[in-house]
């Protein structure tokens, strides 16, 4: 699984719950998955991915160089007035990020109401192509996915990571009434090559099937 991608879904699940999980959002996916990925992006480009192990000219041809730097973050609460989860601060540096390496990433959130179950997110993920933005499939579960049961996710999971813990922060349903903030924190993320260029990622959050939240990030990869 393409770790940009993580990078961008796990930002986005911070912000969505505040309970990052970056022991099961960043475990490696088998690599026939991290090419299925690299292949549908570079064919919206009209390309052929090739395999991984080519050297660094075979990938710039194709516009796909092994360490991008994520050059733009900007996100946004997209929900209105009936929101129960409110998006407070959302922060990732260094600017720009050179990966391989190590992120810092600071979430604060508020939650109106307590979240017991039924908690479901509908995700679009998309990259532009030309004038157009172009939805990635969901494949393994991510991607533009609808997440039907979210507490049922998690309750795999085994244990909270210890950060969290302390924060006070869960990371199984059920999420109270109140506020979530996750102080600067660093997650080493390794390097795989990714397509250059915008991508724009939307969580709808519903709980017992009503609107609830919504969160909007756009993110730029260059050389």
């Amino acid at each position: 699984m393409n770790k940009y991608l993580r990078l961008l879904l796990l930002v986005a699940g911070l912000a969505a719950i505040s309970f990052a999980l970056p022991s099961t959002v960043l475990k490696f996916r088998p690599q026939q998955k991290q090419d299925d990925i690299v292949k549908i992006l570079t064919k919206q480009s009209g390309h052929l991915a090739g395999t991984l192990n080519q050297p660094i000219q075979y990938f710039r041809k194709l516009s796909i160089v092994p360490n991008p730097r994520l050059m733009k973050f900007e996100w946004s609460d997209c929900g209105n007035s009936s929101s129960k989860i409110i998006f407070n601060n959302i922060s990732v540096t260094p600017d720009p990020i050179v990966l391989p390496g190590t992120i810092l990433v600071s979430v604060n959130t508020t939650i109106n109401e307590d979240i017991t179950d039924n908690l479901s997110a509908q995700v679009v993920l998309k990259r532009k192509i030309g004038a157009f933005d172009i939805n990635i499939p969901c494949i393994d579960n991510i991607g533009s996915c609808h997440y039907e049961n979210i507490c049922s996710l998690l309750n795999k999971v085994p244990k909270c990571p210890e950060i969290l813990i302390k924060r006070n922060i869960p990371c199984h349903c059920p999420f109270k009434q109140g506020n979530y903030i996750l102080p600067s924190t660093g997650f080493f993320i390794n390097d795989d090559p990714v397509p250059e260029g915008d991508y724009t990622l939307k969580i709808v959050l519903s709980y017992k099937q009503k609107f609830i939240g919504c969160f909007k990030l756009a993110a730029s990869f260059s050389t």
